[in-house]
Parts: structure tokens; C-alpha cells; sequence
């Protein structure tokens, strides 16, 4: 049995967290095990996807540049269904991190079975819809010119695509909704929180430097950062973050039980829960550690 560790100080109200930016820290602090271990799930399902990656990466080493654009088609094709066994191991570990942030009691692997049951159609729907998007975007920008239009798909993709699959997602580890539903939501919120929203949607995209880094046992530890340290920090942060959104534009009406789940307030005061301001400082964190890991 665990062994548990003894407060050096009372818990009271006081000592809780009070707004959505002192819950990320307060779950590092108290359940950083909660996060490490969802981590290593979604490591370990990465693993045939930065396989594939590492492998098409020292294969075109000896090839020309026709050899070389038509094993990459290839590759990134099969790069799809992989991508699938990630988001599984996502939607198992949405609903753990969820229950984390709202301070519910947690039995992990209970939890990440009934994460998968209840997400695991969505979550592989909208994974499925990025990869392909992602896929045919690369094919557009390979066949064309390096001319502004070469990048408009690139930036469809980022500042559109990405940040409604992003509000897709958390939606469906809280309602109980058809996925046209979840996508229209989506683009509604989205309008809303563009700003936000789109250094979310950045930050994820720029996983994708990681190929660039030219010693690939520096690539392999950085696929290991990012699955294992920053996916599970990434999550947290924009689940809080999209939490908050919804209790202000669909929780307070539909569902008022849920709004500032999670956030012991001293005050009955709406403002308690938005943590915008010191949403920046998270983000700087893991665009730090996104940098760091790639550069």
C-alpha cells in the first residue's frame, strides 16, 4: 500500500485552490503520480508512431529526392491508423485528468477503462479527421510551389482545424452529445476564444519540428518528453482552460451544478474561476519546455 505523506500544515478552505490556474499547480503538487502515470500510457501507445517516424527519418538517408518524396507519402500514410492507438490511450486518460482537476476521487485504471467506453468514438473520429487533413495537407505542400499559396493549407489547417478538434475533444469528456453537435460547439466556442485557442492549437502543431532535429537519438528523447512530460501538462492545461469557457457560455445555463467544479472560492463571485491572466504564465511554461525539448 502507498505509503501517505502527512501535511506539515491544516487543510482548510484556505489552503485550496481558488481559481483554475492554482489547480494546475495544486495537481502536480499533490498527484504528480496521477500524471505520470497516464504519461507512460500514452508513451507506450506512441511507440509504433515514433517508430515509424525514426525509421522513415534514417531510410531516406541514401535516397534521391523522388525515392525520398514517395517513401514519405508512404510512411505518413501508415502514420494514420497509428495515430488512432494514441488517441485511445487520450481518451482513457481525458477522463482521469478530468476527475483530477475536479477533485474527484480517483481508481485509475476504472477511470481510464471508463475514459475509453465513453470517448474513445469521438477521440478516434476527430484524431482520424486531423491525421488525414494533416496527410493531405503534406502532400499540397510537396507538390507545390514555395509560394504563398503553399502555406494557405498549413495555416487552414492550424488556425482553424486544430482548435475546433481541440474544443472536440474536451467536450466530449464532459457531455453527452452527437458529434455534429461537438463540432458546431466547437466552432461556436472557438469564435469566441480565438486568440487563446490559437496559442493552443501553435503549440500543439509545433510538435511536429521535432523531425527536423538532425541527431536522431535527440529526436527519440524528445518524442519521450513530449509523450510522457509535456502531453499529460498540455492536457491539463487546456482542459482548464476550455472548463473555464464552458462554464461561462454553456454551463451556466444548461448545466449550473458543474460551473467552478473543482475551485473552492471564498466568495460567491463568477471572477474567482477565469484565470486568463495567469493563463499566459502556464503557457509560457510549456512553450518553454516545447522549445527546450525541440531546439
Amino acid at each position: 500500500m502507498k505509503k501517505q505523506k502527512k501535511s506539515k500544515k491544516d487543510c482548510n478552505r484556505s489552503n485550496l485552490p481558488h481559481n483554475r490556474f492554482e489547480v494546475f499547480f495544486d495537481c502536480i503538487k499533490q498527484r504528480y503520480d496521477v500524471l505520470a502515470l497516464c504519461g507512460i500510457l500514452i508513451l507506450i501507445s506512441s511507440i509504433p508512431f515514433v517508430a515509424i517516424k525514426i525509421f522513415s527519418i534514417m531510410a531516406i538517408q541514401n535516397m534521391d529526392s523522388n525515392e525520398i518524396s514517395q517513401f514519405l507519402t508512404i510512411s505518413s500514410l501508415i502514420e494514420i491508423p497509428l495515430t488512432l492507438l494514441i488517441a485511445v490511450a487520450i481518451s482513457g486518460c481525458v477522463r482521469v485528468i478530468k476527475r483530477l482537476i475536479w477533485a474527484e476521487p480517483i481508481i485509475f485504471w476504472f477511470d481510464f477503462k471508463e475514459g475509453v467506453k465513453q470517448n474513445y468514438k469521438s477521440y478516434i473520429a476527430t484524431t482520424a479527421i486531423l491525421s488525414v487533413l494533416n496527410y493531405l495537407n503534406s502532400l499540397t505542400y510537396s507538390t507545390l510551389d514555395s509560394s504563398l499559396i503553399n502555406r494557405i493549407p498549413s495555416l487552414i489547417f492550424i488556425t482553424i482545424i486544430v482548435p475546433i478538434s481541440l474544443y472536440t475533444y474536451s467536450q466530449s469528456a464532459v457531455y453527452n452529445e452527437k458529434y455534429s453537435k461537438l463540432l458546431s460547439n466547437g466552432l461556436l466556442i472557438y469564435i469566441k476564444t480565438v486568440p487563446i485557442s490559437l496559442l493552443f492549437s501553435l503549440l500543439l502543431s509545433s510538435v511536429q519540428l521535432i523531425v527536423y532535429i538532425p541527431i536522431i537519438s535527440y529526436q527519440i528523447i524528445a518524442w519521450v518528453l513530449v509523450f510522457f512530460f509535456l502531453c499529460p501538462m498540455y492536457m491539463m492545461a487546456w482542459l482548464l482552460y476550455s472548463f473555464n469557457k464552458f462554464d461561462k457560455l454553456i454551463n451556466q445555463y444548461q448545466y449550473p451544478e458543474i460551473v467552478g467544479k473543482g475551485i473552492w472560492s471564498n466568495e460567491d463571485n463568477e471572477n474567482n474561476i477565469w484565470f486568463e491572466d495567469n493563463l499566459w504564465y502556464i503557457l509560457k511554461i510549456l512553450a518553454h519546455s516545447m522549445m527546450t525539448v525541440v531546439l
